[in-house]
């Protein structure tokens, strides 16, 4: 049998070839998505979420022919599967527009579920801490990875040729990894650095590269000027000491070598804009700058918030359906009759708070599945005895809850699974293991078939996708017929494809115009459906078909609920009014809201129609 020894304080750690399966599908899940580029398209994510789901079905089918699924179905997968049967039945019970939408997540939710069974297996039989250190060793390696991406962008370096298509670049110190945002770098950084100070305390690297591995990854974390990275702190900082008043004595390295990474990380924040002053003469804005600049007060987060508490209020046991606090927020702040400053013109479809959107869109019933629910998985990791890789666990949900409560990152499946990955890797009993031959084989021959039945599935689902990005590209030189040829394509996607039903119908609004001499009844079904569900600020559509419908009441309605939130838009609707002499009845209406602003907010940017 092959083996690898590692070396460490003249502890031997031996990993055997069996854990292959584990370190590729962890790289697969936990590295791969977050340094991928690739983007296209109406659901930019959709190939890295599906990439994320086919890594966990890739370990469920690893672990079948491994032979490991000789294991319950544990808690984390109950879990998943109850929350999967949730989503499903909240669409059917509510009507929902979008069902697809549900099923897709319901469809997440189940995968999850397979893929914290095989973590079950794994836990079983090589124990928690083993599976534990592949994991953070995975986690490390692609923070690194991202801490070279940092470096590369501060410097101005990424912009060179030899990283051109490879390496994510805006602009000389112009900070998101390969992430696009810097709150998910920060994350994902933060993530690392934990599992460096773990793998530095249980021994499993010396102590010198420990310290350099920490030091690293919290100076890259210095260039990240994300504010969330002080609630990571914070939160994993009050975690510490219960942690140890829960394991005693044995948590004493563990612990002292997480609070300095803490330290270390909030002392780096501190110092890093002098020392680069000082030895640069680069004036860097830090997080530590932002988050003194800055108050919650009036914030945009503050008042979405609110929005999502009034929506909860408004439907307080289901919600309003998975997806619909977009359509709901922009109702209620139609309701205030007041305008956004919404200079970016963007449609706010989350809260920004994981706590409110599910109060929001899933009610009660919802929040409280997806909250006790959590509660009752993680139990196992602070019932004695406490394991130092329950802590990490712990510690990496924590950072991810904490980003939660500011943006929404576990609605991106590429961190959802890694979160999953956590929450499935408990310690084991004895009880989990199923007895009996025959059943163990039929779990291992049924969860191999699942896998590639599911896997089947996700590519399937991926060329499908492709087909309606290629149906969405509109390039300067596109005849009639090749128009034509796209759009009966788009259309038999919305007809025959209910995941992908609300993309399709999104890009056929833009293959046709409210304000054409002859309308096309499928344009006019895509925009009341897609730019209802989300009203993005091309929603004004749906008022101009339903004036044209000759619903003129709706139709002046909808448009000022537009205006209210779309104020710096409304030259470019006035122009879309004007293009057609059946819509003129409409431009009244649009320029005594535009002197309604213009009165309102003087020191804005006037809106000249």
């Amino acid at each position: 049998m092959f083996r690898q020894t590692l070396f460490s304080d003249g502890r031997e750690t031996v990993w055997t070839m069996r854990l292959w399966p584990l370190w590729f599908c962890f790289i697969w899940i936990c590295v791969a998505p977050f340094v991928s580029l690739y983007r296209v398209g109406p659901l930019s994510s959709f190939y890295l979420e599906a990439g994320s789901l086919a890594g966990a079905v890739m370990l469920l089918l690893l672990t079948a022919l491994s032979g490991r699924l000789n294991v319950k179905v544990p808690a984390a997968g109950v879990y998943f599967l109850a929350l999967a049967a949730f989503w499903w039945l909240q669409a059917r019970v509510m009507g929902l527009l979008y069902p697809g939408m549900n099923d897709m997540v319901t469809a997440s939710f189940v995968i999850l579920a397979l893929a914290a069974w095989a973590c079950r297996g794994w836990v079983a039989g090589f124990g928690q801490e083993r599976v534990v250190s592949v994991l953070a060793w995975v986690l490390f390696g692609g923070a690194l990875v991202q801490a070279a991406v940092v470096l590369l962008q501060f410097t101005g370096w990424a912009s060179a040729e030899m990283f051109h298509g490879i390496v994510a670049y805006r602009g000389v110190r112009e900070i998101s990894g390969q992430l696009g945002q810097r709150n998910h770098l920060g994350h994902y950084l933060m993530w690392g650095t934990l599992a460096a100070s773990y793998l530095w305390a249980q021994r499993r690297m010396p102590g010198w590269l420990g310290f350099l591995a920490v030091l690293a990854l919290t100076s890259a974390l210095g260039l990240v000027n994300s504010r969330t990275i002080f609630t990571y702190v914070l939160g994993v900082g009050l975690l510490l000491p219960f942690w140890r008043i829960l394991a005693g004595r044995e948590a004493n390295r563990i612990v002292s070598v997480m609070l300095f990474t803490l330290v270390m990380t909030v002392a780096v924040q501190f110092g890093i804009s002098p020392l680069l002053d000082l030895f640069s003469g680069v004036q860097y804005d830090t997080a530590l700058e932002r988050v003194e600049g800055s108050s919650f007060g009036g914030s945009a987060r503050e008042v979405e918030w609110r929005k999502a508490w009034a929506v909860f209020l408004s439907a307080p046991l289901w919600g309003r359906g998975w997806g619909s606090y977009a359509l709901q927020g922009f109702l209620a702040h139609a309701e205030t009759g007041q305008f956004t400053p919404n200079h970016l013109n963007v449609l706010f479809t989350h809260s920004h708070n994981l706590f409110f959107q599910l109060l929001a869109e899933t009610g009660l019933l919802g929040t409280l599945a997806v909250a006790l629910g959590f509660a009752a998985v993680v139990w196992r990791m602070v019932k004695r005895p406490a394991n130092a890789a329950s802590l990490l666990l712990l510690a990496m949900m924590t950072v991810s809850l904490c980003h939660s409560m500011l943006e929404y990152p576990l609605w991106y499946i590429y961190f959802l699974t890694p979160f999953a990955l956590m929450m499935s890797l408990s310690p084991a009993r004895e009880s989990d293991v199923s007895d009996g031959l025959q059943s163990v084989k039929r779990h291992n021959i049924g969860g191999a078939v699942l896998a590639v039945f599911l896997l089947v599935g996700i590519v399937r689902l991926g060329f499908v996708y492709t087909d309606l990005t290629a149906f969405d590209r509109q390039p300067k030189g596109e005849t009639v017929e090749q128009a034509a040829e796209k759009i009966s394509g788009l259309n038999r996607i919305a007809e025959t494809e209910p995941m992908l039903r609300y993309y399709a119908q999104l890009s056929l609004t833009r293959r046709a115009n409210p304000a054409d001499e002859v309308l096309q009844p499928w344009a006019e079904e895509a925009a009341s459906e897609a730019l209802l569900f989300r009203p993005y600020s091309n929603a004004y559509q749906v008022g101009l078909y339903s004036y044209r419908m000759g619903k003129e009441a709706e139709a002046r309605e909808w448009l000022r609920k537009v205006y209210l939130y779309y104020p710096f838009m409304m030259p470019h609707y006035a122009e879309k009014i004007r293009s057609n002499s059946l819509l003129m009845p409409l431009e009244a209406q649009i320029k005594a809201v535009c002197k309604e602003f213009n009165e309102k907010y003087p020191k804005e940017k006037q809106c000249d129609i």
